[in-house]
């Protein structure tokens, strides 16, 4: 009769027989304590004489053995195909590199193990993110390729990198000749230095997570931090191990099945069981000692349990190369680490308990009652996008809701349309004069009566499952005025000159607006956003799509009568919804769509044609009450600066505490908006615009515009010496203080929004299934 603890051991043939002499000599050197059937997995085994040395090996000791081919997969795929073969109701799992540090060793895994409400135990534990590690990592990597100037402390702290990827750097960290030429030729090309480079992380980050990117696979890993249970020694029930998904043999199969968010741990805790990480001294530790408990990459960790080839690589680790592992290994949840750390910007603090960070980890739970929802689609002569936009309503998950479409003045029969949809929660009213954008959006908005309502444009939408997060959401956060969430963004074909066959991306609406999981933003970063948008160096995207606003706030923010005001309402709406919501809750998953049709204002943008844009909106701005007050500050050039900034002066107006539209700045950008692309250093004088232009700047502006016209054109001529001084000009006179970095997930798979919706709701995108081995940093990472 089998007992009702197996242990599996995976001799890996390829990794050679001294690991399995190692791990024989702490087998016998160290009692389990208690009752077990011992199973050697031999993995890669063929020829008689390999299982031969096994007998040796292992002589005197009672086991069995399975064999596994070599090309079954990874360690997990071995464990799995053996539990197949057995029935003993409990499993250990030891990798081939583990070694038993203490006696008894069993027997304390199964005393942690057999405790009511325990889920799955282990030698070691971990709160490192593959996706939040990795995004630091590509990003050193990156830098290193630049090449960033020469940094001796972030070299010392990925030495263990350093070695396997960049054999010249190495090289000049150990001599102090060679790091001296080095520094020298730092300075003579002006290369930037790490932090300077840090400002590219997003957009580095986004390519990696993109369709070709190399860490694709890696963008719905949970981030920091992950608690798990490392797969090297642990203790599972056999039907869990056996039920968890394991959909392929790759790496990162194996990677989702140990601490992705359907793996073995985050089920556990999902179930309200608890993961313990089991010490040499026969505590089990919950999820807060771990850092601590002097176990995995903790103190000495002289209290492992089961030690193995990274527990053994940790203590070979120099200092600073143990300090960067503890950084993403425990975070700010280590008491001597900065509780507000990060790498390279990427953040390994401590933003919540672990408690809470379980909870966010979890399905998300049913609210109980169903508020009445609004979705609000001001519409003009675009029949086919608004029955689109109405079709992601329609198709939610959900019953209250209302969809309020405001037909301006379209030739095409929209109401007729909608009505035939024969559902009495979609209602249409139509003005007979074409109105301008900004009082089309009034009526559509003053249409609503849900609790919640949100404005999506008539080629916008909402993805499956918004109305249930948003409930959730009110719910979790006690009603807040204001939920503010990232988008996906649909470019539909033909809008994109260099990608005419349309794609879908993701789009960060804020830089605030990271992580995975919602929370309140505090005033300090809403007032420091609002400040940026006023001095025209936006931290935040002002799509209508992104926010959800409870009716006590529209209300809030009427002014005689309408919610709306200002050229362009969106940036109006953006800014004076977050400075005067009460509460905001922030949600980093994409929960809208934002669509960039052929006939919407975005196209006119993207293809240097917003004179037929404003045709579009149908907003004259003689007759802004601001206009004629701001018309001084004002230049020749692109109309859509000018509006903007005449929009921020409304902000500035209702919010009436002192700050005010920086035109300063915006008249920096409407000069650099024409001379970035002038092909003359001064030519651009003599043109007839050129000439309009100048006589309107000061002495100041003009000796700004003469110096940075020089250096970009002598950048553009000289790159390898003055590139970096180039993009310095042009990210100063930008209207952004960051850069808009998007993860593009899918080229020329849809025609229309419908499409995209229905390929979500089988859930987010999925990577496509060319191996990552195929991908350089991967290689690299797997090298060490």
């Amino acid at each position: 009769m089998a007992s009702k603890i197996a242990v599996l051991y995976l001799a890996r043939l390829a990794e050679g027989f001294a690991a399995f002499e190692a791990f024989a000599e702490t087998y016998r050197k160290h009692p389990a304590g208690e009752l077990h059937d011992l199973v050697i997995i031999c993995k890669g085994f063929a020829k008689p004489g390999e299982h031969a040395a096994i007998d040796a090996i292992f002589k005197g000791i009672d086991y069995k053995t399975i064999s596994v081919p070599e090309d079954i997969g990874l360690d997990i795929h071995a464990y799995r195909a053996a539990a197949r073969k057995i029935d003993n109701e409990y499993i250990v799992c030891l990798n081939t590199f583990s070694n038993l540090r203490a006696g008894n060793w069993l027997a304390k895994l199964w005393s942690n193990m057999s405790k009511p409400g325990v889920g799955m135990v282990g030698a070691t534990g971990s709160f490192e993110s593959l996706y939040s590690s990795i995004e630091a990592i590509e990003f050193y990597l990156w830098s290193l390729r630049q090449p960033a100037r020469y940094n001796e402390q972030l070299n010392r702290d990925f030495t263990w990198l350093l070695r396997h990827v960049d054999p010249v750097t190495m090289r000049q960290k150990e001599s102090k000749r060679l790091r001296i030429r080095r520094m020298m030729g730092d300075v003579l090309r002006n290369r930037p230095s790490f932090s300077k480079l840090q400002e590219y992380l997003p957009t580095v980050w986004a390519n990696a997570i993109g369709h070709n990117g190399g860490h694709r696979y890696f963008r719905d890993v949970p981030q920091f931090p992950n608690p798990h249970i490392r797969s090297n020694a642990f203790m599972v029930r056999r039907t869990d191990l056996l039920g968890a998904p394991l959909p392929d043999k790759s790496k990162f199969a194996c990677c989702q099945f140990e601490s992705g968010i359907h793996g073995l741990s985050i089920t556990a805790l999902n179930k309200g069981l608890e993961l313990l990480v089991v010490g040499a001294d026969g505590v089990g530790y919950p999820l807060e000692q771990w850092p601590t408990c002097r176990a995995f990459r903790s103190g000495d960790q002289s209290n492992l349990l089961v030690s193995d080839n990274q527990t053994d690589a940790f203590d070979r680790f120099s200092k600073d190369e143990k300090r960067t592992h503890l950084v993403m290994t425990w975070g700010g949840y280590d008491p001597e680490i900065d509780p507000h750390v990060d790498v390279f910007g990427v953040s390994f603090g401590k933003r919540q308990s672990l408690r809470e960070r379980i909870k966010h980890l979890a399905p998300m739970a049913k609210a109980p009652r169903e508020r009445l929802m609004s979705i609000a689609i001001p519409t003009h002569n675009r029949l086919d996008l608004v029955l689109d936009a109405i079709k992601t309503v329609t198709r939610q998950n959900y019953e209250n809701w209302e969809i309020l479409v405001f037909d301006n003045c379209s030739d095409e029969p929209i109401a007729p349309a909608v009505n035939a949809l024969g559902d009495a929660r979609i209602r249409v009213e139509r003005s007979e004069d074409f109105l301008p954008v900004t009082a089309s959006w009034n009526r559509a908005i003053n249409m609503a009566k849900g609790e919640y309502v949100t404005m999506v444009g008539d080629d916008d939408g909402i993805a499956p499952g918004y109305f249930e997060r948003i409930n959730y959401l009110a719910d979790e956060f006690d009603n807040p005025d204001l939920v503010f969430s990232n988008l996906y963004q649909f470019m539909h074909p033909g809008v994109v000159p260099s990608i005419r066959q349309g794609y879908v991306a993701s789009l960060q609406m804020a830089d605030f607006l990271d992580g995975d999981y919602p929370f309140i933003v505090d005033r300090e970063t809403i007032r420091r956003s609002v400040d940026n948008s006023l001095r025209m160096r936006r931290s935040f995207m002002f799509n209508m799509p992104a926010f959800c606003a409870s009716r006590t706030l529209l209300e809030r923010l009427r002014i005689d009568g309408q919610v709306l005001h200002s050229p362009f309402p969106d940036y109006y709406f953006s800014n004076l919804a977050l400075q005067l919501a009460e509460k905001v809750v922030a949600e980093p998953r994409p929960l809208a769509f934002q669509g960039v049709s052929k006939v919407s204002f975005g196209f006119t943008l993207i293809n240097n044609r917003t004179d037929e844009g404003f045709k579009v909106l149908n907003y004259d701005g003689t007759i802004d009450p601001l206009h004629k007050e701001c018309s001084r500050h004002l230049l020749p050039g692109s109309r859509y600066y000018s509006e903007y900034i005449i929009t921020m002066a409304h902000v500035a107006n209702v919010l009436d505490d002192g700050r005010k539209p920086d035109f300063q700045h915006y008249r920096k950008v409407q000069i650099w908006q024409y001379l970035k692309d002038q092909p003359s250093m001064l030519k651009w004088m003599k043109t007839g615009k050129g000439r309009e232009l100048w006589v309107l700047l000061s002495p100041e502006e003009k000796r700004w515009a003469l110096k940075s016209n020089l250096l970009y054109k002598l950048s553009k001529r000289f790159p390898r010496y003055l590139g970096s001084t180039g993009r310095e000009i042009d990210r100063a006179a930008s209207d952004q203080l960051r850069e808009n970095p998007q993860a593009i997930y899918r080229v020329g798979d849809h025609v229309t929004l419908s499409d995209v919706y229905t390929e979500l709701e089988e859930g987010p995108f999925s990577p496509d299934l060319r191996s990552p081995e195929k991908d350089s940093t991967i290689r690299a990472l797997r090298a060490v």
